[in-house]
């Protein structure tokens, strides 16, 4: 059985120049492939932009670190469409990594049933403040604004009320596709929860802490994550949304917080590259390796 672990020969625009050297940035593809080797399956990591790679030649290609991929959005996915063209088995498929790679697919999810944060799509500069006014939840202010494609908080902004975002939409900025959710200071006082899968079984789980200040959870802007057990209620929560994903999935990892009411729901969904805390927690590698091989050789 030969893997190959789909990433990148290009580092994604949105990394500064303080970006840590390439070795670090990839260094859970190198763990995983570790891992793999002692399960018996050979892997390696090949580049989604190799336009002469023969796909055929895998068995199966892990989608892993893929995260220019929004820098070159469009040919990202024809090349994922030719991956599956060409026999090898896509995890995940290729109709769940088109479904994930837009923030609509939480709209789609709230539809569904399942627990969101209330989030509220606008297509282009055209909305008004009363539309974004309609998700906040009394006593409730701020707003975290993302891109409808991107990637480790990238072009993530937080605005005090809705005539702060009013007034940066007037000046010319934010003409493009956005998410908006209401900023939920449980981030802060708690962390996110992280929540990995494959298929449908419950793997691990981190707590992802920001640092003082900050509200970001990725460890590029300094949060920690911390392994942790959740208790059956966030766990069951995790469970639920999953099950509304209308596409069977090899790995998930389901990125929650605490809502007022006590309960988690769903942040973002992470289906195509999500970070998977391999250094984080100890046994991680080892449980994705036995998980794949499963998937593979049932």
């Amino acid at each position: 059985m030969k893997i190959a672990l789909l990433s990148t020969d290009k580092l994604p625009a949105f990394l500064g120049e303080d970006h840590p050297d390439e070795e670090t940035l990839f260094a859970e593809d190198f763990k995983l492939i570790e891992a793999l080797e002692l399960q018996g399956l050979s892997a390696e990591r090949v580049s989604w932009r190799r336009s002469d790679e023969d796909w055929s030649r895998y068995d199966c290609v892990l989608v892993r670190s893929t995260w220019d991929y929004i820098d070159d959005y469009e040919l990202f996915l024809q090349t994922i469409g030719e991956i599956e063209a060409s026999g090898a088995r896509l995890l995940n498929p290729r109709q769940v990594i088109q479904w994930n790679s837009s923030k609509r697919y939480l709209g789609e999810l709230m539809s569904l049933g399942a627990s969101v944060v209330p989030s509220l799509i606008l297509e282009d500069g055209d909305w008004s403040a009363a539309e974004v006014q309609s998700i906040l939840a009394h006593g409730e202010s701020e707003l975290i604004v993302k891109p409808l494609v991107g990637v480790g908080a990238f072009q993530l902004r937080r605005f005090t009320d809705v005539h702060d975002m009013d007034k940066v939409r007037r000046s010319g900025e934010l003409d493009y596709p956005v998410m908006v959710q209401p900023f939920l200071s449980s981030i802060q006082s708690e962390g996110e929860w992280s929540f990995v899968f494959g298929g449908q079984q419950f793997l691990y789980s981190v707590l992802k802490v920001p640092t003082k200040g900050d509200y970001r959870v990725q460890v590029m802007y300094g949060a920690r994550t911390l392994p942790r057990k959740p208790s059956d209620d966030d766990l069951a929560a995790a469970r639920a949304v999953l099950e509304k994903v209308p596409y069977q999935t090899h790995l998930a990892r389901v990125d929650m917080v605490r809502m007022p009411s006590g309960n988690l729901a769903l942040m973002e969904l992470e289906l195509i590259e999500p970070q998977l805390y391999l250094f984080d927690v100890p046994e991680a590698a080892q449980i994705l390796a036995e998980a794949t091989r499963n998937f593979l050789m049932p």
